[in-house]
């Protein structure tokens, strides 16, 4: 049976990633800690993630998992009415498509998507500024063996 789900989270995706900690000097060492900014995206991931995972989904225990991922952003003021007439374009600003997809794994992570994201052998992002904001997901379990996958 071929483990897979789709979701669509309708939110305003986070732009604070998990690269964004703070640091400090305790006893001549370097301690690093959450921002809070960190710590309120991870708890919105989190909850989006529980809320909108298919009731039917069971955490992928091994093995390699694909991960397709598109970032919806609202439009922003400078985007002109010719912009706004297709219903996504490329987002081209922070946070990079590297940084962002992180902190959403370790979420997914977290919210028992799978047992640990180094299982995410394919990933494919974008990032979008368009008329619905949010974050779309697909996830699929893959054949351990490439001549096999699907």
């Amino acid at each position: 049976m071929t483990q897979e789900t789709t979701l669509f989270m309708p939110c305003i995706p986070p732009i604070t990633t998990s690269q964004q900690k703070g640091a400090r000097i305790v006893s001549r060492t370097i301690r690093f800690f959450k921002k809070p900014a960190v710590a309120a995206a991870e708890r919105q991931y989190v909850r989006l993630l529980k809320r909108y995972r298919p009731a039917s989904w069971d955490k992928i225990e091994a093995g390699p998992v694909r991960l397709d991922v598109d970032f919806v952003w609202s439009w922003r003021s400078y985007h002109t009415i010719a912009d706004r007439a297709h219903s996504l374009i490329y987002c081209v600003t922070k946070p990079d498509c590297s940084n962002a997809i992180k902190l959403l794994e370790d979420c997914m992570t977290t919210a028992d998507f799978w047992k640990d994201d180094c299982q995410v052998a394919s990933l494919h992002v974008n990032k979008f500024f368009g008329d619905v904001p949010g974050i779309s997901i697909y996830v699929k379990k893959l054949n351990e063996r490439m001549h096999d996958h699907d």
